[in-house]
């Protein structure tokens, strides 16, 4: 019974932990074009889909994604490309690795 209740209590710690981590995370800007396929942490992406710091995104041939930050610059992935969003500050310089492919930003002046 008692290790019962322990594993209980675990799985709750657990459970509060995941909830804290989501509640910290906060998307720093969103897909807002896609033609045809691409990646988001190895997953699927569509239109819509939030964008965190440190994703890395994906495109296959034939296909573009184009982010909207928050500050309302935009990035486009180009096909057959890999982007590390490293660092987004809205206030100071952010950082982007560019992994493979190429990329074009537009950046919203201040």
């Amino acid at each position: 019974m008692k290790l019962l209740i322990i594993l209980f209590c675990l799985s709750l710690s657990s459970f509060a932990d995941d909830e804290i981590i989501k509640e910290e995370l906060v998307s720093i800007g969103k897909v807002s074009y896609l033609k045809g396929s691409a990646l988001i942490n190895n997953e699927d992406v569509t239109i819509g889909d939030l964008i965190f710091e440190k994703d890395i995104i994906k495109t296959m041939a034939k296909s573009v994604v184009r982010i909207l930050f928050n500050d309302e610059t935009v990035i486009t992935v180009a096909p057959k490309s890999e982007v590390e969003l490293k660092i987004y500050d809205r206030d100071e310089k952010g950082l982007i690795h560019l992994l493979q492919g190429a990329l074009r930003a537009t950046v919203k002046s201040k």
